[in-house]
């Protein structure tokens, strides 16, 4: 009976070591009672471990020391793993990842409840965490109206406000199925009815052949005014806004039923710098449109306007709907909210993607899934892969898909005529910059001051040995030590130095070889030079007004800087042909 009891995966110390080690612990110990190999001896359980937890556990286990009482003891051994494992916890941090916690789209309240709960156990509330759980469920619970009647009850429990919670997400579920039921009635109605639907439907002209009929009847399911989703007119984001196409108000252009009109063309232009963005998120079907939320996600730059026909947002056919899309040069990807993707008539099936998304501040931008859509332009028709995102993000069409679309177009020479500049396809001339600058290519090129490195007080000075490199690379490595020792770079040195540092060969893609230090040690006992480095918007704020742009590459980076002579020693590393320092 005990062999056919599954025994735990093995541990994984990348990633997540500290979640990682939680869930196997307690798959290890249900394992070793139900095998009841708990009733072992102290060798065997031991053994059991190590045997479960794999081999990268047994590589940390030969690092790890213990007493002469402590050896082939089941209690220790756990306790060295679980310090290895459990980073020393912040209390202030996991209480402010805490209070972070809302609860996700497509996230049922048991599921959400339960994250709450786990978070809450580092948080080391005691006696009130149940109250602060209950305080969090109700900020974070993604349904106002739940929120609107948990707010109204007295002496509200943890309980009460799971209880409540529950109910009105079955209330919910069984709204939906009935709505579902309705437009399925609403459907049928729509396709045998004579009534006025149907002489509105060819009165505007939508009837006849290409489809045209087919197509309203699709989207009798949206709203009318805006084409995005069933909603009162209150809540519809069209009112108030004018047509693009009639001019008249309360509905968007891709809604419009004038068509005596030509629709307008979004005007191509040639862009090579940063993306706009207005400030504020556009989901409207409308490019003029206006929204009050400003909680955006970009997955790269951006810049600011106060234009609203900006050109750069634009509605196009996707899988036979309308999304208002924004062109976003610097993205490497396409990118689609959750919400929006709802919204498509023929949705794909989301797929699982393990890529990791970066918002232009530095952010994480989290992906659900991802899938192919199709996606039409005039004429012109192309299939690409979207990133689904469960955040209320924009959608946002990449680089290389705003390109296929001809919405872009990319510019690698600029031709300008200055005779005093004397520019011809945005390059100057080189000779005549190299005669005129010509220190700036002659030799290694050196900074006029010199760099001195302070250790600490208590810094003990440490020799690594030399690296074994392969038999294949001593004549390149021979070759670039010769030729760092001829430019004056480094020095051979034979007398004693108290510090020995290592060095690795790492191969350029021509096939030289680069010498590299490897001061960590070194780096530990070094008195730092604090200086803020600016952010992105500081450097990208001084931009203002620019209109030449350069990119600056010193050759052989950091090899114009000298060392005083006392911290040339510091700087000494082995190699298979002795020891050098550098200058």
């Amino acid at each position: 009976m005990a062999e056919q009891i599954p025994a735990p995966k093995p541990l994984k110390l990348d990633g997540n070591a500290a979640e990682n080690w939680r869930r196997w612990k307690k798959a290890f110990e249900l394992y070793m009672t139900a095998t009841e190999k708990d009733k072992k001896s102290q060798k065997i359980q031991c053994a059991t471990f190590l045997t479960l937890a794999g081999e990268a556990a047994i590589t940390v286990y030969e690092t790890l020391t213990f007493e002469d009482t402590e050896k082939d003891k089941i209690e220790p051994l756990v306790a060295k793993f679980e310090a290895y494992c459990l980073p020393k916890k912040n209390v202030t941090h996991e209480r402010h990842v805490f209070n972070l916690r809302k609860q996700k789209p497509d996230e049922s309240v048991e599921q959400f409840v339960t994250e709450l709960k786990r978070l809450a156990k580092n948080c080391e509330y005691g006696e009130l965490t149940n109250s602060i759980v209950k305080d969090r469920i109700v900020e974070g619970i993604s349904n106002d109206r739940t929120r609107a009647r948990l707010l109204r009850e007295k002496d509200l429990s943890l309980e009460r406000c799971m209880d409540v919670c529950k109910a009105a997400e079955v209330a919910d579920k069984h709204m939906k199925t009935l709505t579902d039921t309705s437009r399925k009635s609403e459907e049928i109605d729509a396709v045998y009815s004579r009534g006025r639907n149907y002489r509105r439907e060819t009165h505007s002209g939508l009837t006849g052949n290409g489809g045209k009929d087919q197509k309203f009847y699709n989207n009798r399911l949206n709203c009318s005014r805006c084409g995005q989703g069933n909603h009162s007119y209150d809540k519809c984001p069209a009112v108030g806004k004018e047509c693009r196409n009639c001019h008249k108000k309360n509905h968007f252009m891709s809604q419009c039923r004038t068509r005596d009109k030509e629709l307008p063309k979004y005007p191509r232009k040639h862009r090579v710098d940063a993306v706009e963005n207005n400030g504020k998120q556009e989901r409207d079907a409308e490019p003029s449109s206006e929204s009050s939320d400003e909680h955006e996600f970009y997955v790269y730059s951006t810049e600011t306007t106060a234009d609203k026909s900006d050109p750069w947002i634009l509605p196009l056919e996707v899988n036979n709907s309308i999304v208002t899309f924004k062109v976003d040069t610097g993205s490497d990807v396409n990118v689609m909210s959750y919400n929006e993707f709802k919204t498509l008539q023929n949705r794909p099936k989301l797929k699982q993607s393990k890529t990791k998304l970066k918002a232009y501040n530095g952010g994480d931008v989290q992906v659900q899934g991802q899938c192919i859509l199709s996606l039409k332009l005039k004429e012109k028709s192309v299939k690409a892969l979207f990133l689904i995102s469960p955040d209320d993000v924009k959608p946002i069409l990449g680089r290389e898909l705003s390109e296929k679309l001809n919405l872009v177009k990319r510019t690698f020479s600029i031709e300008q005529s200055n005779s005093s500049n004397n520019l011809t396809g945005s390059r100057y001339n080189n000779a005549k910059l190299s005669e005129k600058y010509a220190d700036c290519f002659e030799g290694l090129g050196c900074l006029p001051h010199t760099v001195k490195i302070e250790l600490r007080d208590d810094a003990t000075p440490v020799v690594e040995p030399c690296r074994k490199i392969p038999f294949a690379q001593y004549d390149k490595l021979k070759d670039e030590l010769q030729r760092m020792e001829a430019m004056g770079v480094i020095e051979k040195i034979e007398e004693p130095t108290e510090w020995v540092n290592s060095f690795v060969p790492v191969t350029k893609p021509n096939g030289n070889l680069r010498v590299c230090l490897d001061p960590r040690n070194l780096n530990k006992s070094i008195k730092r030079e604090h200086f803020k480095l600016p952010t992105r918007d500081e450097v990208t704020a001084q931009f203002a007004n620019a209109k030449v742009f350069t990119k600056l590459d010193a050759s052989n980076g950091f090899w114009q800087m000298k060392l005083e002579d006392e911290s040339t020693n510091l700087c000494t590393f082995n190699t298979p042909f002795g020891r050098y320092k550098y200058l």
